[in-house]
């Protein structure tokens, strides 16, 4: 059944408009709106897990679901809906992104519609990053190049980069991956961004859960971003998790942040987190890590850190 109407595209009266939000505020337009970030989709959810905090259960089947949007004025029938799933990362590409599954799916004129994805059995417990991804032949509505997850410049594309961290210490360490999703190499900045409770960008993550967090409105946490090998996915697993066992392999990054990267490669990363002077233990932190091109300034990935 079709979930909800939404607001009709102008210029697509006889066409489809098929599109994935990967920020709450994402409408479909392309490129993605400046100042929106493109790694929290409310519309990929895992929904198998009752605590609604996006944590996968290890060792059993766990529900995907994916919320496709038609804003065009004729029905989409056939979309073809592609779920992958990832170890923590920065963005997707061909080498870090494992999927889940594909199933057809059918989208009225001006409205939306869900597909779920039942059979994902995780090896590992926690949150994962997912990217979701639509196509139609025909008409033709779909992404321009299947070999790259360009969530900021393709509608039919987004992804989820939220993980929900407990520290055991005040100090931590988070393992995740920095990933090159063009297809040139290219030069990009790493931003450690910390935000504050009042921040728009916190709002859009509470409107995403049903468990609502308490978040601090400090914001002097202290950050160090950690560069390593080349990504290898376990392929005795599912995912290649592990990856803070690599610590010991990452140095730090200089000072700005910055690193060029080959076309499509994935690296080892690390992010280490001081909390210590954070008064109100009992809040949470948010940690935007935003990857941008050191050029142009184009963002073309991040990930979200809520620590506690």
């Amino acid at each position: 059944m079709p979930l909800k109407d939404i607001e009709p595209k102008d210029g697509f009266d006889a066409k489809t408009f098929l599109y994935i939000r990967t920020n709450p505020a994402d409408d479909g337009t392309t490129p993605l709106q400046a100042g929106l970030i493109g790694w929290i989709s409310p519309d990929i959810n895992i929904t198998s897990n009752p605590s609604d905090t996006g944590a996968a259960i290890m060792n059993q089947p766990n529900t995907v679901q994916v919320t496709i949007s038609n804003a065009g004025g004729i029905q989409a029938t056939d979309a073809l809906v592609d779920c992958f799933v990832a170890d923590p990362t920065t963005a997707f590409t061909p080498l870090n992104a494992t999927l889940i599954g594909q199933h057809f799916v059918t989208i009225p004129s001006y409205q939306t519609q869900n597909v779920e994805f039942t059979n994902w059995i995780p090896a590992m417990q926690g949150h994962f990053c997912l990217c979701a991804r639509v196509s139609l032949i025909i008409p033709s509505d779909t992404y321009s190049n299947n070999q790259i997850f360009d969530v900021y410049g393709d509608r039919h594309i987004a992804q989820r980069n939220i993980h929900i961290v407990t520290m055991n210490a005040r100090v931590a360490h988070f393992g995740f991956t920095l990933a090159n999703p063009l297809t040139v190499d290219q030069e990009f900045e790493f931003i450690t961004k910390i935000e504050d409770a009042n921040s728009k960008e916190i709002q859009k993550i509470q409107s995403i859960y049903k468990q609502k967090f308490a978040f601090s409105k400090e914001i002097n946490v202290n950050t160090n971003l950690y560069v390593g090998s080349d990504y290898k996915k376990d392929k005795s697993k599912e995912m290649g998790f592990g990856l803070l066992e690599k610590m010991p392999a990452l140095k730090i990054m200089k000072k700005n942040n910055s690193l060029t990267m080959k076309k499509g490669q994935v690296l080892y990363a690390a992010i280490e987190i001081d909390r210590t002077g954070i008064s109100n233990k009992s809040k949470y932190s948010i940690i935007n890590i935003i990857q941008r091109e050191k050029k142009s300034q184009r963002i073309v990935g991040g990930l979200t850190i809520v620590c506690l």
